[in-house]
This record gives C-alpha cells, sequence and structure tokens, in this order.
C-alpha cells in the first residue's frame, strides 16, 4: 500500500536523496575546481583527488559518511558538502 507508514522505506528514500544531492554537489564543485586549478597547482591537486573519490564514492550508491577520509582530506574539500550523518539503523542493510 502506498500511503503505508514504513519508516525503514522513508528513511531508504531520505538518504538516497541526501546521496543525490551530495553527488550534485560534488560535481558541481569539481568541475568548477578543475577549471581553476591550472592556476594553483599543488593544494588544488590534492583537493580534487579527493572530490574525485567522494564522487566516485557516490556513484557506487554509497553514502560519504562509509567513504574513508582523514581529517585533512575532509577539511580541504568537503565543507558543506555533504549531508550528514543519519541515525544507526540496528545493523540493518538495505
Amino acid at each position: 500500500m502506498e500511503g503505508a507508514v514504513d519508516p525503514l522505506r522513508d528513511l531508504d528514500v531520505i538518504e538516497l536523496e541526501l546521496q543525490l544531492a551530495d553527488l550534485e554537489t560534488v560535481t558541481r564543485r569539481l568541475d568548477k575546481r578543475e577549471k581553476t586549478s591550472r592556476l594553483q597547482k599543488e593544494k588544488a591537486e590534492e583537493a580534487l583527488e579527493v572530490m574525485r573519490r567522494v564522487r566516485d564514492h557516490l556513484d557506487a550508491g554509497e553514502p560519504v559518511r562509509t567513504l574513508a577520509l582523514s581529517e585533512e582530506e575532509r577539511g580541504q574539500s568537503m565543507s558543506s558538502t555533504c549531508s550528514p550523518p543519519t541515525p544507526d539503523r540496528g545493523g540493518q542493510r538495505r
């Protein structure tokens, strides 16, 4: 039944929407940074690599929170890019 309340399904839908929004944001920021990185070679290349890893992870259907990033990597390119962590669902897997 379409209108039935199903919290797990609703959580899955919300997570998917957040992943898609993250993917769109990362792709947009990556495109912009790639265009401007030619001027700032060293630091920009590191941040671009992190953003590419995030994009590929999202493309694989995985949330950003499951990607292993160091604090430095998170700070380099992820500020305000990723969705916040969601509560644990008691070990349930989609």
